[in-house]
């Protein structure tokens, strides 16, 4: 065998090896996203089985964020809720449209439910609620059903890296929504760019309204602030 051909054919060795390297890196990486379900591929979503132990919206009740109106905003007014999160930026030119294209589809056809969206800007510097506000126009956002948010960057963060367990930076983001449910837990985490996956977060929506809330004992509900409803953040 020519000297040629022995470094070629160990050329070819390496590229085999450094691909199944990378095959087996993709595995370990897909088996590690929170939205596999053994039902999704049909459409149908078991959100018992993706129920995750994030913290719940009692630990987003201190951030401060303002909505498209310009009004403060707080997660507690969600308690008790089902509600589906994403982020963006207004001036996103493609992949951030087609988020909440499919926000406003999902919108249309969940009308009369009650559920709201949040979509959260990592571009707060320029997504002024007055930009905010013109953007959610575009999609026809019924700001009673559909919020966007703005405020300190640390508080994007802090909801999309340690609550939701997603990437951030500014201007950087994951394109998939989260379902919450009533308790303020997050129960599926679901691809935009995928349909089977849309279809099993409208059978997720729908089976977390059918769910009653948990009932929480004396002591939780006083940790939690008693009955003195939701609560603003303070200006």
């Amino acid at each position: 065998m020519s000297v040629a051909v022995r470094a070629w054919l160990s050329l070819l060795l390496v590229a085999l090896a450094a691909y199944a390297g990378f095959s087996i890196w993709r595995i370990k990486e897909r088996l590690r996203e929170p939205v596999a379900s053994s039902g999704e591929a049909s459409g149908v979503l078991d959100v018992t089985a993706v129920q995750l132990e994030p913290p719940s919206i009692a630990e987003l009740g201190e951030l401060k964020f303002t909505d498209q109106t310009g009004q403060p905003f707080a997660f507690s007014k969600l308690a008790n809720q089902v509600w589906v999160g994403s982020f963006f930026f207004a001036s996103c030119p493609g992949p951030c449209r087609q988020i909440n294209a499919a926000i406003g589809s999902l919108s249309q056809e969940l009308a009369g439910k009650p559920i709201h969206f949040v979509s959260i800007t990592v571009d707060p510097d320029n997504d002024t609620p007055q930009v905010l506000a013109d953007y959610a126009k575009g999609f026809g956002a019924d700001p009673n059903r559909w919020s966007f948010l703005t405020g300190d960057f640390a508080n994007i963060r802090r909801v999309c890296a340690d609550i939701f367990a997603m990437p951030i930076d500014r201007k950087v983001h994951t394109e998939r929504l989260i379902l919450v449910d009533r308790s303020g837990r997050r129960r599926g985490v679901f691809s935009t760019g995928d349909p089977a996956q849309m279809v099993a977060l409208k059978r997720g929506i729908d089976k977390l309204l059918a769910e009653k809330p948990e009932e929480k004992s004396p002591e939780a509900k006083a940790a939690a602030g008693g009955s003195a409803g939701p609560q603003e953040p303070r200006g």
